[in-house]
């Protein structure tokens, strides 16, 4: 018994629908996740410390939370890049600083005309040492450094 010839269009699609299957895996597998960036920014960043005259900084903790949706994933399958925002855990030292420092509005303005977007989320200083919480919209490490180090830098202008 002899099988008929299999024509040639099929083992061309066949080859081409292979081929864009791993060319499509290899790229996901390329892609950045959100568990790597999250281990990246704790170890560029942790327990790295800005100290002033009167108080200072050490970061504690960074937690890396991806955007999602449809048209995100697409984005990022295409560019490569990730995006989403970042909740910073401070420690202050040498001092406690209240939650209300945060809402007068010179540091209002310094908030709000940073390079991106930061909130203060919570101060706990009811803890020795007092701790806060930040969210900032970015992934990258100096940035997050910068915004603190700019922080004490401008305390320490305003006296």
């Amino acid at each position: 018994m002899s099988l008929p010839p299999i024509p040639a269009e099929y083992v061309i699609t066949a080859s081409f629908v292979g081929t864009m299957f791993i060319a499509y895996q290899s790229r996901l597998n390329g892609l950045e996740r959100e568990r790597d960036r999250d281990l990246f920014l704790n170890e560029k960043l942790a327990e790295r410390t800005h100290l002033g005259d009167i108080w200072g900084i050490t970061i504690d903790s960074v937690r890396f939370r991806e955007k999602d949706g449809f048209l995100y994933r697409k984005w990022k399958f295409l560019t490569g890049r990730i995006s989403g925002e970042t909740t910073v855990v401070v420690r202050y030292q040498n001092t406690t600083i209240p939650g209300d420092f945060w809402d007068t509005p010179a540091l209002q303005h310094f908030l709000d005309e940073f390079k991106v977007e930061v909130d203060h989320l919570q101060t706990d200083d009811h803890l020795d040492p007092t701790v806060a919480r930040f969210k900032m919209e970015t992934t990258d490490p100096d940035t997050i450094d910068d915004f603190f180090g700019t922080l004490i830098t401008m305390e320490q202008n305003l006296r």
